[in-house]
């Protein structure tokens, strides 16, 4: 009986540590007028596991993509990256002049006030999640 209790208590601690939990807070869309915008958030990753976010979509864009500002050779420029890292028991900002998500191709122009911008994150272990974002002047 001890036997089997211990192997129920590993495979459950096993069971736990691979799923990553994921909170998200502060979540807005900027305004446009053009064609393309940008989300922020904060993603803290509560588990022990470490946990990529790998893709994102929406239907009020033909495409987003994970973007980062990099300097290159001297100057900040925006270029697309494939994976957002969020460590075990850590944090990632998504916000202006840093990491975010870019919303190309919009169908219609977001203004402020909007809450109803519909996103889809991916991440690395399987995991989806449905947000409902606002949208915010800068």
């Amino acid at each position: 009986m001890k036997k089997y209790f211990t192997f129920l208590l590993a495979t459950s601690l096993i069971s736990t540590a691979a799923l990553a939990e994921i909170q998200v807070q502060d979540l807005w869309v900027r305004a446009s007028t053009g064609s393309n915008t940008a989300a922020y958030m904060k993603l803290s990753n509560t588990s022990d596991s470490n946990v990529s976010l790998i893709n994102v979509s929406s239907p009020v864009s033909a495409r987003a993509e994970l973007h980062e500002i990099a300097d290159v050779e001297g100057r900040k420029q925006m270029q697309e990256i494939s994976t957002i890292h969020i460590p075990a028991k850590g944090n990632v900002s998504l916000e202006p002049g840093g990491t975010h998500i870019m919303l190309m191709a919009l169908q219609t122009p977001l203004t402020e006030g909007q809450k109803d911008v519909p996103l889809t994150l991916v991440f690395s272990d399987g995991k989806e999640l449905q947000l409902m974002a606002p949208v915010k002047a800068q």
